[in-house]
């Protein structure tokens, strides 16, 4: 009988397990934006259906189109861009490139991310910074180029180029 009810309780333990599948910590106005939603749809069921916190965002989740419009991509980049994560993803593309024997201009990242965060209303000032010399070859090619472009090292041997997304 012991055997029986152990099981019991190890499929129970499972069955939690693969129900909590991730916790997410809501921002101060999210809360009470929730909160305001769960007593506004608990008042309207009048305790005939009564939902968690779970349940609502479930909901919301379940109830939202599986890909994000390209307006939410914008408006979520615009709202959680961090300068300071932003140069250590910088650092790790450009040390990845170096392993590739490839040259990737740091001026090449900014220009990438100015145009990934256009979209964003002005999100990403100028910086009044002078502009480069004419004769700067690679002030020119950074003109003339639209995205993140892995430039071949002279010094190393050819291999595989880094691609971007």
């Amino acid at each position: 009988m012991e055997v029986s009810q152990k099981s019991e309780v190890v499929k129970t333990k499972k069955a939690k397990e693969e129900a909590q599948v991730d916790r997410v910590i809501l921002g101060k106005s999210e809360a009470k934006l929730l909160s305001k939603w769960m007593r506004e749809f608990n008042e309207k069921a009048d305790g005939l259906v009564k939902v968690s916190k779970a349940d609502m965002v479930n909901y919301l989740i379940a109830s939202h189109p599986s890909k994000l419009s390209e307006e939410e991509v914008s408006d979520i980049a615009r709202r959680y861009y961090d300068e300071t994560r932003w140069l250590g993803w910088s650092m790790t593309k450009m040390k990845e490139a170096k392993k590739k024997g490839m040259s990737l201009l740091f001026a090449d990242l900014m220009k990438f991310r100015d145009e990934f965060l256009s979209s964003s209303a002005g999100f990403i000032k100028k910086s009044k910074t002078p502009k480069p010399p004419k004769d700067d070859k690679r002030s020119e090619a950074l003109e003339n180029g639209s995205a993140i472009e892995a430039k071949q090292d002279p010094s190393k041997k050819p291999q595989e180029s880094v691609s971007e997304a």
